[in-house]
């Protein structure tokens, strides 16, 4: 066993492999040793998520930024005061 500790922005992720949670960030989170690179996810709710693989290969340090996700315009629209929609 290797293990993967992760500073990531936001803290918290949610790490996954395909469909199975392995944790969250910042760890450690346990991978079996190995040369084949294994595809992990990070995610968190309003931030895209982002996958890279890794080769699990020793005890791993990522770093892991994700992106905000735009609010859909609709509910920018409902968010609106009555007095930003006069004329």
């Amino acid at each position: 066993m290797v293990l993967l500790t992760i500073a990531s922005v936001p803290e918290s992720l949610d790490v996954l492999r395909g469909s199975d949670s392995l944790g969250k960030t910042p760890g450690p989170i346990p991978l079996l040793r190995g040369e084949t690179p294994v595809s992990l996810t990070f995610q968190t709710n309003g931030y895209a998520p982002k996958t890279l693989a890794v080769v699990p290969r020793e005890n791993l340090a990522l770093s892991v930024t994700l992106t905000p996700v735009a609010k859909p315009a609709a509910r920018r629209a409902a968010g609106r005061k009555v007095k930003d929609l006069e004329f």
